[in-house]
């Protein structure tokens, strides 16, 4: 495909087409790099094995590598909107029913990262009185300034949008440089894997561009969201938390996981030229 670094999967083995760096755009991206850090993670996955502590490690380790980081959470383990859709529910309301359901996720991921030593509070687009403060994207900068982890919850109180969406609004707003959302694959794929694997025309991406997200319409995220991101120059990288040493290889910066990018940084070799988290 022009215009798109993809890996061609043959097998179990994955060709990789390198990349150029541009000088300019690589200053650009580290005089900002890592300033401000987004986490997505759905919570279907949270759901499933006690990944509650496995995300809190993950997030005190990040911040032991000092970045600042924000979270936010999906509903799924709880609620899913399609399957409440099937029972008869109307689209609105089962979406309304997902936001609840962010809450209690954010404030038992809170409890996990409290239990760790860590400090977290639960912002929301609709704060219940008591127990969450309304999120604004300065009072997250503010906490994020002061080593505490906000972790978002409630959506965006829209119905018809979903919580990456909320996610992409989250990076936007505060200045992000990086996205970092959970995938179920290794790599974002142009279909799906588990059902296409011995298809010869299935291919991961390592890098691509939000323009062919949308135009492709891939299953990374919602249209919307991806718009977002491209106008707010926030990299995207989608990773597999179930992989072993996943942490490891972000620190590395070695080959794994898809980057997204705006179109104007297609040609930076973010893995390569820079690491993800490396300082020097």
């Amino acid at each position: 495909m022009v215009g798109i670094h993809c890996v061609t999967v043959t097998g179990e083995e994955k060709n990789f087409v390198h990349l150029n760096s541009q000088t300019d755009l690589i200053a650009k991206w580290q005089q900002r790099r890592m300033r401000f850090v987004v986490l997505k993670v759905s919570g279907e996955w949270l759901g499933k094995d006690d990944n509650y502590h496995k995300v809190a490690l993950m997030i005190l380790a990040l911040l032991m590598l000092g970045v600042q980081v924000a979270i936010v959470v999906g509903g799924g383990s709880l609620c899913r909107g399609v399957e409440f859709e099937k029972n008869g529910y109307s689209k609105e309301d089962a979406d309304r029913c997902g936001m609840k359901a962010t809450e209690f996720i954010g404030m038992r991921l809170r409890l996990e990262l409290l239990k760790l030593g860590s400090k977290a509070v639960v912002l929301s687009a609709v704060p219940t009185s008591g127990v969450e403060e309304r999120y604004t994207p300065g009072l997250c900068k503010q906490y994020m300034e002061q080593g505490v982890v906000p972790i978002m919850v409630g959506g965006i109180d829209v119905p018809y949008t979903n919580t990456d969406v909320k996610a992409a609004l989250v990076a936007a707003g505060i200045g992000a440089t990086l996205l970092m959302a959970k995938s179920n694959t290794d790599y974002l794929y142009n279909m799906d894997p588990r059902v296409n694997r011995g298809s010869p025309l299935l291919e991961a991406y390592e890098q691509t561009t939000y323009d062919v997200i949308i135009r492709e319409r891939l299953d990374a995220m919602p249209v919307f969201a991806a718009d977002i991101l491209e106008q707010a120059r926030v990299v995207t990288f989608f990773f597999n938390a179930d992989e072993p040493d996943v942490l490891k290889k972000l620190v590395e910066g070695r080959r794994y996981g898809t980057i997204i990018t705006a179109k104007q940084m297609m040609d930076v070799d973010f893995k390569t030229e820079l690491g993800l988290f490396n300082k020097n």
